[in-house]
């Protein structure tokens, strides 16, 4: 998938280039947001300007944002706003009230929220808050543990973070459509650090926070920009330049129509749909090996 995204970025800037084509003459097409991600990057790391309809960038995700929140927690207790974050996320009763009685004593010591949870004991709450409370505390404090002891292999930190929290159990009870694809970007996130421990010699969790880090800022290049999109937000636009991405089985067609003929006929007409917004120029691609 990085390769394919690589190829369609050099694409893109050779078609700038040399056929003197705009970027907002072109656009990236995929059946699922998590896709973009690797696209995202690739454009980034060749400095080109690019905007998403209809979606979210990779990193401003809320699920992307949370499971973040839980590692920059991690790497750095002491920093208050990622631990107030996820205080409540997913959701497990603890609201304004324990995160109130927690800052009051952080003030008073002069010290963090992290600080303050690691010291609750000391600390009036009610019973059921302080139950809660001291749950989130052990759960803090055991991936503190596995992620000392898992500091090079930042993907296995991630997966741990995705289960032990609850993050990705509340996705998957969940029949909000929109909540599978959240599960997908988290996955994807697990994917991403998965590579990055692949390319980096001296890989750690710090290391890959500050690599996503980057991404997310490398924020708005001069304007006419690459389009990035979803198939179902495609319906109605045009544009000279087409990329079709990801058309391999499982990934679109997507894995969940495969054993169903209306489903398969559906994703027939999306990729209609898809191949019928080029005006004058179509790339379709695809993977041989997409990690998901």
């Amino acid at each position: 998938a990085q390769q394919e995204a690589q190829w369609v970025a050099t694409e893109i800037a050779r078609l700038h280039a040399e056929a003197g084509i705009a970027y907002s003459d072109m656009a990236i097409m995929y059946r699922a947001n998590a896709q973009s991600r690797s696209l995202e990057e690739a454009l980034i790391n060749t400095n080109q300007p690019y905007q998403l309809v209809g979606g979210t960038k990779f990193y401003e995700r809320r699920e992307i944002k949370d499971a973040l929140a839980y590692l920059q927690a991690l790497v750095n207790p002491d920093d208050d706003v990622n631990l107030r974050r996820i205080l409540n996320v997913p959701k497990r009763g603890l609201g304004d009230r324990a995160e109130g009685v927690l800052l009051a004593y952080a003030r008073e010591h002069g010290t963090s929220f992290f600080y303050a949870l690691m010291h609750l004991d000391e600390i009036e709450v009610p019973t059921r808050t302080a139950t809660s409370l001291r749950a989130f505390r052990d759960l803090m404090g055991a991936l503190s543990q596995f992620t000392r002891a898992h500091d090079s292999k930042p993907s296995e930190i991630v997966a741990e973070v995705l289960e032990k929290s609850g993050l990705r159990a509340e996705l998957e009870k969940s029949v909000d459509p929109q909540d599978a694809s959240r599960l997908e970007n988290l996955s994807q996130l697990q994917s991403t650090a998965a590579e990055f421990e692949q390319n980096t010699p001296d890989a750690t969790l710090s290391a890959f926070l500050e690599t996503t880090a980057l991404v997310a800022d490398s924020d708005q290049l001069p304007s006419g920009k690459v389009t990035l999109m979803t198939l179902h937000t495609a319906k109605g636009l045009e544009y000279p330049v087409v990329f079709l991405t990801g058309m391999e089985q499982g990934t679109f067609p997507h894995s969940r129509s495969m054993e169903d003929t209306t489903e398969l006929q559906e994703e027939r007409r999306l990729a209609y749909v898809g191949i019928t917004r080029a005006k004058q120029r179509l790339y379709v691609t695809r993977a041989a090996v997409r990690s998901q």
